[in-house]
C-alpha cells in the first residue's frame, strides 16, 4: 500500500533508508546507539509502533538486490527456397501470405522477383522493417540450371524486412505455357523453409516469492506493476523495482531486466524464482531467470521493541574487543516491518575505545 509502511514516502519511496543510527558510545565490550522517527511524511498510514535493532559483523552492509531478466533469440529473418522443375520458359503465378498472386517469367530478374515480393509484402502489410534504415524487404538469390528436360530453376527467398516466421510462399504452374500445351517432361514445384523468422517474446509470466506466486505478468510488466505484485505476494514489504530494455545484438526483442531490491529487509532475501511457461514463442528460445546481484549482508536481531514506540536508542553489550558492528534500524506499524534504515557507521570495541557525542 503506497505510503502505508514506515519509513516509506506518500509515493512509496523509502525515504527512511537515507537516515542512519548515530553511535554515541563505545567501549571494550559495548556499542550505544540511538535513532530518529521517520519524518512526519513517511510515518506509514499508521502511527508508529516500535523498532526492531539489526547488528552485522562486518564492515560493509549491502542491500540485497536481485535481477529478473527475459531472453529470446536475436532477430533472424525468414528464408525458403522455391525449385521449379521441368520448365525453361514461360511463366508462374507466385504468392505469400495469401495475397494476390503475381505473374513472373521463369527467367525473371533477380530485381524483378524482388519487385514482386515486396508488393505482395506491402498488400499484406507484413513488412516490419521494410524502409527502415535502407532495410530492403527481400532479398533474392536467382539460379537457373538448365538442362532439357532436368530443367531447374531455383529461388532463394531472403525475407530481411519481415518479423517472425513467413508462410511458404504458393507457386501455380498450372498457366505455363508448356503445361498448358501438355509438355511431355515432368513440371513440378516445391517450396521449403530453410530457417524460419525468429519472433520477438510474447505472453506472461508469474514470480515465486517467499513460496507464493505473483498473479499473471505480461512480458512487458511495467516496474511499478511487477513491485506492486511482489510485495501482495511475499512478505517481503515494500520492494524497489528499475526496468531496463535487454536488447539483443542493439534490436529490442521484447526482453526486459527488472532489478529488485528490498528496503524493507535488513538481511539476505531467499532467490526469487519464475515461472515462465507461458512466455512464447518457444521456436525462439525465449526464457527467464533470477539471479542475485548483490547478496544482502546476513543480520541478527539483538533488540525488538515493536511495541516500544518511544524507545530510540540500544545499547549492544557483550562485544567482541576488535570485530566490527554495525547496525540498522526497522520501524514497524501495523502494515508490519517498515523500511530499513541506513547502515550506522562500523565500530570496532577496543580496549580504551570511547566514542561520545551530545
Amino acid at each position: 500500500i503506497a505510503g502505508g509502511r514506515a519509513g516509506a514516502g506518500t509515493q512509496n519511496e523509502p525515504i527512511y533508508s537515507k537516515i542512519a543510527p548515530e553511535v554515541y558510545g563505545l567501549s571494550a565490550s559495548s556499542v550505544s546507539i540511538k535513532w530518529s522517527p521517520p519524518s512526519a511524511d513517511a510515518q506509514g498510514a499508521m502511527p508508529i509502533s516500535g523498532y526492531v535493532v539489526h547488528e552485522y559483523t562486518t564492515n560493509e552492509v549491502h542491500q540485497e538486490v536481485q535481477m529478473l531478466e527475459t531472453y529470446v533469440d536475436s532477430r533472424e529473418h525468414e528464408i525458403q527456397v522455391v525449385t521449379i522443375h521441368g520448365i525453361t520458359s514461360g511463366n508462374v503465378n507466385i504468392s505469400v501470405a495469401n495475397s494476390s498472386p503475381r505473374t513472373l517469367s521463369i527467367l525473371s530478374s533477380n530485381v524483378e522477383i524482388i519487385t514482386a515480393f515486396e508488393s505482395m509484402i506491402a498488400e499484406v502489410g507484413m513488412g516490419t522493417f521494410c524502409g527502415k534504415s535502407d532495410q530492403k524487404c527481400v532479398l533474392v538469390e536467382n539460379i537457373d540450371i538448365s538442362h532439357s528436360k532436368s530443367a531447374k530453376t531455383i529461388w532463394t527467398i531472403h525475407f530481411t524486412g519481415i518479423e517472425g516466421p513467413v508462410p511458404l510462399v504458393h507457386i501455380d504452374t498450372t498457366l505455363n505455357a508448356a503445361v498448358i500445351a501438355g509438355a511431355d517432361n515432368y513440371v513440378d514445384s516445391t517450396v521449403i523453409s530453410t530457417r524460419k523468422g525468429t519472433e520477438k517474446i510474447s505472453g506472461s509470466f508469474a514470480v515465486e516469492i517467499s513460496g507464493k506466486f505473483t498473479i499473471d505478468l505480461p512480458f512487458d510488466v511495467s516496474a511499478a506493476e511487477l513491485g506492486a505484485a511482489i510485495e501482495d505476494a511475499g512478505d517481503v514489504g515494500s520492494v524497489s523495482v528499475t526496468r531496463l530494455p535487454h536488447l539483443s545484438n542493439g534490436e529490442d526483442r521484447g526482453a526486459f531486466q527488472w532489478f529488485v531490491s528490498f528496503p524493507c529487509n535488513p538481511g539476505d532475501v531467499a532467490e526469487m524464482k519464475v515461472a515462465s511457461g507461458r512466455l512464447a514463442p518457444l521456436s525462439s528460445n525465449v526464457r527467464a531467470r533470477v539471479s542475485t546481484v548483490v547478496d544482502g549482508t546476513p543480520s541478527t536481531i539483538v533488540y525488538d521493541g515493536r511495541s516500544s514506540a518511544k524507545t530510540r536508542s540500544y545499547t549492544a553489550a557483550n562485544l567482541s574487543s576488535g570485530m566490527p558492528y554495525t547496525y540498522k534500524v526497522v520501524p514497524y506499524n501495523l502494515f508490519g516491518n517498515g523500511i530499513a534504515s541506513a547502515p550506522s557507521e562500523t565500530v570496532l570495541p577496543t580496549a580504551g575505545a570511547s566514542h561520545v557525542t551530545s
